[in-house]
């Protein structure tokens, strides 16, 4: 059973979000509860680690929709003092008049400083499956596949759990990353810290592999490649052309396996074979939007969307989302008028 809170932890601002919260002792208490009801939900996980989730529009109920909407959130833009925890995705479940699960990343709270955590967890823990086994529960639960959204880190992240959830998600992420310690340095070392790395340690020339020894496989700091997604319900991923993302994410997530060996089209809907995607990641000069796929249900988009590492317009990503949930185009489909929309 669960226990309402009337004020805020002392690391947590709950009444920020003006919803009811409910704590939980355990995952298996919270997946198990006879009633799971809107609002926020702390779930305590073996770990230690309190993850906190809220649910809008009773996403586990009966519905219409193909999947359950799951929101994971990129880097926190101004923090301001601001404890967590943070959600994503809400204003664009509202537009969908959509029910939605939010995750906010735990990762945040062991330092104010910390913008970005990639729902990564600690070296303390194996917080990532964690994560993997409780979204498999919840997915159960509601007796449909997840689908799980995110930008940037929040994009690893979502690409992440899809590695492990497998025939249990779809997956729609934009410029993500594929590495988490061959993003921002500065950003990277401040989560790195909350981890107990030295600063003098990671200023070193080499400290991206002495970390990952370090590291040892208890966190996932890189995705395994698209061929790691090939048993996922579904993926589409947006990348922006002029985002570095491109070259330094992209194009090594894509080149570990046969996705380039079966490119879709141009987005003049000219097929083309595209040993290409080395062409189109390391060319200075823009070229037409391009699509590449395994089949109808896994997708990459490479175009000109937005400035940089931006969002895409989020009347496209409505579209996107709610043609997945309501079933009338795959994710291939999808893919082909995003790109010829921004060729």
């Amino acid at each position: 059973m669960s226990t309402s809170l009337a004020t805020p932890d002392a690391m947590k601002d709950y009444d920020y979000w003006e919803r009811p919260v409910h704590r939980w002792p355990s995952a298996r208490a919270f997946l198990d509860a006879e009633e799971l009801p809107d609002g926020i939900h702390a779930v305590s996980l073996s770990s230690g680690t309190v993850l906190d989730i809220l649910l809008e529009g009773e996403p586990l109920g009966p519905a219409d929709t193909r999947h359950v909407l799951t929101f994971f959130s990129g880097a926190v833009q101004e923090r301001q003092g601001r404890k967590g925890p943070y959600f994503s995705g809400l204003g664009m479940s509202k537009r969908l008049d959509m029910p939605i699960i939010a995750v906010s990343d735990p990762g945040l709270d062991a330092d104010p400083d910390v913008r970005l955590a990639w729902y990564a967890g600690n070296l303390r823990s194996r917080f990532q499956d964690e994560l993997s086994e409780l979204l498999r529960g919840l997915a159960a639960r509601s007796g449909r596949p997840l689908l799980l959204a995110g930008g940037s880190g929040g994009g690893f992240a979502a690409l992440a759990q899809a590695e492990r959830l497998r025939e249990l998600a779809t997956v729609v992420v934009w410029n993500p990353q594929t590495s988490i310690l061959h993003y921002n340095p500065a950003s990277v070392r401040k989560w790195l810290r909350t981890l107990g790395f030295a600063v003098g340690f990671i200023q070193t020339e080499d400290w991206i592999p002495q970390v990952t020894r370090r590291v040892n496989g208890r966190i996932q700091l890189s995705l395994r490649g698209s061929g790691a997604l090939e048993s996922a319900r579904g993926v589409l991923y947006l990348q922006n052309w002029s985002d570095s993302h491109r070259r330094v994410h992209l194009l090594p997530w894509l080149n570990w396996n046969r996705w380039l060996e079966m490119p879709v089209a141009r987005a003049a809907s000219t097929p083309a074979s595209l040993p290409g995607a080395p062409v189109i990641a390391s060319s200075s000069r823009a070229p037409q939007a391009a699509v590449y796929s395994l089949g109808r249900n896994h997708a990459v988009v490479v175009a000109e969307f937005t400035e940089g590492h931006g969002t895409p317009p989020r009347g496209d990503l409505v579209n996107i989302l709610g043609a997945l949930q309501n079933g009338t185009a795959s994710p291939q489909q999808l893919g082909l008028r995003f790109a010829k929309t921004h060729a």
